[in-house]
């Protein structure tokens, strides 16, 4: 039981999102269930979308910096109210709406209402059935995908609006390894009996979601320093991934568990000969 509280409070669940509620509601919805403090989700789902959320529990919240700015794939349909040739389509789309675009955030979000750049990896039509185009794409965080469509339809003097999303991929996890609620219930209340094997395979420790981010390693004489807030020096580091730039977001290691998010102050090599602090401490992450 000591383990499995110790793992809660340090974990990441993937769910299954369906159609209705919003984000923040599922938040609250796996926060009830799985009696948490605390349950937030990074990227934002419409109620009317469903597919992958990545909902972090308590200490877990502390990384959203790296979770939210994930890269996400979707697959969709498209509701068009003109005749369109196909080819004609996926030719425009190709030319105009891949690669590095600008996009202004709708009217209800959250975030300023900004032209913004994001990268579309691809966005692949699929077929095309009457007026509905089935899609698939992969884009940066952040970026909108109704009004990705609706951007579309406007510039190839069309109009369409997003039929149906679905989320399938965000950053290296997939759709296939998420759960509905339903599962996640039973999974606690088989816990709660006993048998905690079901949650066990739900729960994602923190270790294993942030596997491929940029990660510093800190030795054990200046671990105090570093749980009381202090910056971390050059002298502090037992190793450091190379590739690391000013501005980036670290994961804080003390052997191999995660104890802080931190921020670089300068590139790499610039972080030997420095005299002053190199990364930031900029969380903590507790057991």
């Amino acid at each position: 039981m000591e383990q499995i509280e110790g793992l809660l409070r340090r974990s990441v669940v993937l769910l299954d999102k369906p159609s209705g509620p919003t984000s923040r509601e599922i938040d609250e919805r796996v926060k009830a269930i799985l009696k948490r403090k605390k349950a937030g989700h990074a990227g934002t789902l419409d109620s009317k979308v469903t597919g992958l959320l990545v909902i972090a529990l308590d200490e877990a919240t502390k990384a959203m910096p790296f979770l939210a700015n994930s890269d996400k794939t979707y697959e969709g349909i498209i509701q068009l109210h003109g005749d369109v040739d196909f080819s004609e389509l996926e030719r425009f789309i190709g030319e105009n709406f891949t690669g590095l675009i600008t996009q202004t955030p709708p009217v209800k979000s959250r975030v300023a209402r900004r032209p913004r750049e994001r990268a579309i990896y691809y966005f692949n039509l699929l077929g095309k059935e009457g007026k509905n185009v089935h899609f698939r794409t992969k884009v940066q965080g952040g970026t909108y995908i109704r009004k990705l469509v609706h951007d579309i339809g406007e510039k190839f003097n069309v109009s369409m609006h997003m039929k149906s999303l679905r989320r399938t991929e965000s950053g290296h996890f997939s759709i296939g390894q998420a759960v509905t609620l339903e599962q996640l219930e039973e999974a606690y209340r088989e816990y709660e009996g006993g048998d905690s094997s079901s949650l066990e395979k739900i729960l994602m420790p923190l270790e294993e979601v942030l596997k491929d981010e940029r990660r510093v390693k800190i030795k054990k004489d200046y671990i105090p320093k570093v749980l009381n807030g202090s910056p971390i020096r050059w002298e502090y580091i037992e190793s450091i991934d190379r590739e690391v730039e000013s501005g980036d977001n670290i994961v804080l290691l003390f052997e191999d568990k995660i104890i802080g998010i931190g921020v670089a102050l300068v590139d790499f090599n610039a972080m030997r000969s420095s005299s002053r602090p190199v990364v930031k401490t900029d969380r903590l992450i507790l057991d």
